[in-house]
């Protein structure tokens, strides 16, 4: 889960006393779960595009708790995750995933329950939807610190294979991995400098300092995702910035493209290098799996990139792809 940093009181008291000065209206806060509703609002109904035969997705697990913890909090929890419901290597792998999941989520809520403790998660649920032969489930938790955490699954009916991020850029964007992970890096924080426009202009070391901290986060870019929902839509699933409380928040929107922010080929690539070469001990060697994903099939724009590079750096670069390669071999 994305890192947490709490406003300092100074800023808060501040930012108070800016809202009520204001003229010209508030300024809009982002509430961290405003793009999944209320709770009710996420328990959906098992809808499918397309008339995609409802037997392919079922409900594998349905929990319901309810307790009183020791301080004498009402705790409720729901607990719904799907099962795709045929014999293909892809469904195997899903299937495990879920599986292990709900094991994790389960005995986590039921340590609660036994110890009288408050929990983390307050409902877990699923849509899926099929356009084509592309089959998306979303999975989405909602927790009692309002951050709401997506996963997003994208099949291919027509190979028989996992879609990846990578994949469905190509396919419904016509963008390379490095373009996209760029291009959504640069339009939230535009959208975010328009948005808080105010608060930047009263405090502008506070948001420089919220803006390193966040695109200094690679974890960021691990919860880019892309999926098609019940219109056929394609939607975006990102952590975005948020002026108080947690550091970000997990949004749904529609994806659109902006060319004007579109980065070059090379660009892409030289800030995804740029990315792994930056990055900490701990986020190595996730930094290096964007890499590894991102190179597959695009030699020519990797190399006329990676010509731009330091020898040092080209060094480090190619032994993160050396990794995969002896992985496969």
């Amino acid at each position: 889960m994305t890192t947490r940093r709490k406003i300092s009181a100074t800023l808060l008291i501040a930012l108070v006393t800016l809202l009520m000065g204001c003229a010209s209206g508030k300024i809009a806060l982002h509430e961290p779960n405003k793009n999944s509703g209320s709770i009710a609002a996420t328990m959906p109904s098992e809808s499918m595009h397309e008339s995609i035969n409802k037997d392919w997705v079922i409900t594998a697990i349905t929990e319901n708790y309810s307790w009183v913890d020791g301080a004498g909090n009402q705790n409720v929890v729901h607990i719904r995750l799907p099962h795709i419901n045929f014999d293909l290597p892809f469904a195997v792998e899903f299937n495990n995933h879920i599986e292990s999941y709900a094991t994790e989520v389960t005995t986590e809520v039921e340590e609660c329950v036994a110890g009288a403790f408050s929990t983390h998660i307050v409902a877990i649920d699923y849509e899926a939807w099929k356009n084509g032969d592309t089959l998306s489930i979303l999975i989405t938790t909602n927790t009692a610190t309002d951050y709401v955490e997506y996963q997003v699954w994208n099949f291919d009916l027509d190979d028989g294979k996992i879609s990846s991020t990578a994949d469905m850029c190509n396919e419904y964007l016509d963008l390379e991995y490095p373009q996209f992970l760029k291009y959504i890096t640069d339009m939230i924080m535009q959208e975010f400098q328009v948005e808080f426009a105010d608060f930047i202009k009263a405090f502008p070391g506070e948001y420089e300092f919220m803006r390193n901290l966040y695109l200094s986060d690679r974890l960021i870019t691990k919860n880019y995702r892309l999926f098609l929902n019940e219109e056929g839509k394609l939607m975006l699933v990102a952590d975005r910035p948020s002026i108080a409380g947690a550091m970000s928040y997990g949004s749904i929107s529609e994806m659109t493209v902006n060319p004007d922010l579109v980065p070059g080929k090379v660009d892409g690539w030289n800030w995804l290098f740029d990315l792994y070469l930056g990055s900490d001990a701990d986020n190595e060697a996730y930094a290096a799996e964007l890499l590894r994903i991102a190179y597959e099939g695009d030699e020519d724009d990797f190399t006329a990139a990676l010509q731009q590079r330091a020898s040092s750096e080209i060094e480090e670069i190619q032994a993160a792809l050396r990794v995969k390669e002896s992985k496969e071999g």
